[in-house]
């Protein structure tokens, strides 16, 4: 949402242009950014969302039954944190574009896919597929609007986009496993209080850390541009 607030009055300068490339410049950049801080987000929430939960909210009237329904929540939702965050940037684009017609329709063709999704998941699946259902709803959403927006502007970069995702999901998945191997050796979990807090972020800051440093290895430039953005909004 950030993002998207802070790219919207670039967005609406761009859109002004008959040449329409910085346009497409400045959502490729949104949409890698985006990835960049989601998709391991999500490697990690999957990981270690069993922790998190106990960490943060076992005890009293929440059990351990409760953590572990509430943790497949937590994981489908999880997988769609991408697409969630998306959506805020690539509608916002439209409105640059002074079409507020799409988004709307793109919103109720996402409506349509959670319900359908509800219906025939949650019998089977329960809790989870709410969470899942709403993650398929998101995606259904952003390959509408991406799809038009393609279709009406053009290539939108997308093997540029592409490539940073598979440096991503590369240097997430050597989180995710990385976290999971920690999560087994220090079982933050079974702790107590505050030392369990202690020892789950201490796991969180690692993956963090890791993540950044494989990302940095596989020559992923979103670490500089986080650095720079960060830096222009100091000064």
């Amino acid at each position: 949402m950030a993002l998207a607030t802070a790219i919207l009055p670039l967005l609406s300068r761009q859109a002004l242009s008959e040449n329409r490339e910085d346009f497409k410049s400045t959502l490729a950049f949104a949409l890698r950014l985006i990835a960049f801080v989601t998709v391991p987000a999500t490697a990690g929430l999957v990981v270690l969302r069993t922790s998190i939960l106990r960490v943060l909210f076992q005890g009293g009237a929440f059990r351990s039954n409760d953590t572990q329904a509430t943790a497949g929540v937590l994981a489908t939702l999880s997988a769609g944190l991408f697409f969630f965050a998306v959506v805020r940037v690539v509608v916002p684009a439209f409105y640059a574009l002074k079409d507020t017609r799409m988004p709307v329709l793109a919103a109720l063709a996402d409506c349509i896919v959670f319900l359908l999704g509800c219906f025939a998941l949650v019998p089977r699946y329960g809790l989870p597929a709410i969470g899942l259902s709403a993650s398929l709803a998101a995606a259904v959403n952003v390959a509408i609007l991406l799809a038009v927006l393609r279709r009406r502007e053009g290539r939108l970069h997308g093997r540029e986009i592409l490539r940073s995702l598979s440096r991503i999901a590369l240097a997430s998945g050597v989180m995710g496993a990385a976290l999971w191997a920690g999560e087994r050796a220090m079982d933050p979990a079974s702790r107590g209080g505050l030392t369990a807090a202690l020892l789950l972020t201490a796991l969180i800051l690692a993956g963090t850390a890791l993540y950044w440093g494989v990302a940095h290895v596989l020559g992923a430039p979103e670490p500089a541009e986080l650095r720079r953005v960060a830096a222009r909004r100091r000064t």
